[in-house]
């Protein structure tokens, strides 16, 4: 974890080291909203898990095809993990985080509306949950081995989440842009051998989004 704070902090000094120094040609803001497909990694028979993902954004342009985009998004992540073995039959297992986002990212123009993205995303699930079997109480409750959705508890999971994303954009006149992003996982989903008995268990988003960019100042 100290690893990844490092990380963190040496990215936004990079960040705000850019951003302050460059003259700001362009400044817009936007809406956005879109589709994700997540999954986690190293987990039992894992399958991807639709959500929903929405938010706002700020863009820099700090000039010669280059801008600084800060977003704060909120993210429904997790994944499927199927053909779980119960003690009533085999289940699929879902495990739902809702998640507040703060992508920092960088965004280069190739050519006309086209610009790659990339960047760094700072993360907090703010609920975890899990739809299956009970294992969380004793055994003689009768929760126990039913199925339903049931919260997990804190110690199981990693309530903070660094990821790095990837991805192209496209800005249509007047406001219109779509966006495609891979977010790749830098630190473990689960923690504790009952939720990550296998390790490394980075969660990697694909998102599809739309949205509406307002100019502040040309």
């Amino acid at each position: 974890m100290e690893n990844m704070k490092r990380i963190v902090l040496s990215f936004l000094f990079v960040a705000l080291a850019a951003t302050a120094s460059a003259q700001y040609r362009d400044i817009s803001w936007g809406v956005k909203g879109g589709l994700n497909l997540s999954n986690i990694r190293n987990t039992s028979h894992p399958q991807p898990k639709t959500g929903a993902n929405a938010g706002v954004f700020l863009t820099l342009d700090m000039g010669r095809g280059w801008s600084f985009q800060p977003e704060l998004m909120y993210s429904e992540q997790g994944n499927i993990m199927a053909d779980q073995q119960g003690d009533n039959a085999a289940y699929d297992e879902t495990y739902a985080f809702d998640c507040i986002n703060l992508p920092l990212m960088f965004r280069y123009r190739v050519a006309g509306g086209l610009h790659v993205e990339f960047g760094l995303q700072a993360g907090w699930k703010i609920s975890a949950r899990y739809h299956g079997e009970n294992y969380n109480v004793d055994a003689d409750s009768p929760d126990y081995a039913k199925m339903g959705w049931w919260s997990i508890p804190s110690p199981n999971y990693n309530t903070f989440d660094l990821q790095m994303p990837l991805g192209l954009s496209y800005d249509f006149k007047p406001g219109v842009f779509v966006s495609a992003r891979y977010n790749v996982g830098l630190t473990n989903t689960f923690q504790g051998y009952t939720y990550n008995p296998y390790g490394n268990t980075q969660a990697v988003v694909f998102q599809l989004s739309a949205g509406w960019r307002f100019r502040v100042r040309e």
